[in-house]
C-alpha cells in the first residue's frame, strides 16, 4: 500500500484553509451587512457590498465542489475581496476611511499563503 506523499497533505491543508476562510468570510460579511441595515441605519452601497460579497463568495465556494479548481477559486476569492474592500473604502471616506487597513491585510494574506 502506497502512503500519500507530503504534497498530498499540503494540498489538502490548503483546500481546507481556503474553504474555511471562504465560509467564515461569507458568514461575517452577511452579518456586517445586516448590522449596517438594521442597527447602524447605514443605507446605500456599503451594506449591499457586504451582502453581495457574502453571496458571491459562498457561490464561488459551492462551485468549487463541482469544478475542483483550487487556483481558480482562490484567485476569484482574492479578486472579490479586493474589489469589496476598495468599494467599501471609497464609499466610507476614501484614504481617511478606517476600512483602509483591510486592503493591507488582503495583500499580506496573499503573500503569506503563497509561501
Amino acid at each position: 500500500m502506497k502512503v500519500p506523499g507530503k504534497d498530498t497533505y499540503r494540498i489538502q491543508d490548503k483546500i481546507d484553509l481556503i474553504l474555511k476562510v471562504n465560509y467564515n468570510s461569507s458568514f461575517f460579511a452577511a452579518i456586517f451587512g445586516l448590522v449596517c441595515f438594521f442597527f447602524l441605519d447605514i443605507k446605500g452601497v456599503i451594506p449591499y457590498t457586504f451582502l453581495g460579497y457574502a453571496f458571491i463568495n459562498l457561490l464561488n465556494t459551492l462551485l468549487y465542489k463541482q469544478h475542483e479548481k483550487l487556483v481558480f477559486t482562490y484567485n476569484s476569492t482574492s479578486i472579490l475581496s479586493m474589489l469589496g474592500a476598495i468599494i467599501i473604502t471609497l464609499y466610507s471616506g476614501g484614504i481617511e476611511s478606517p476600512f483602509v487597513f483591510v486592503l493591507a491585510i488582503i495583500v499580506f494574506a496573499g503573500y503569506v499563503t503563497t509561501k
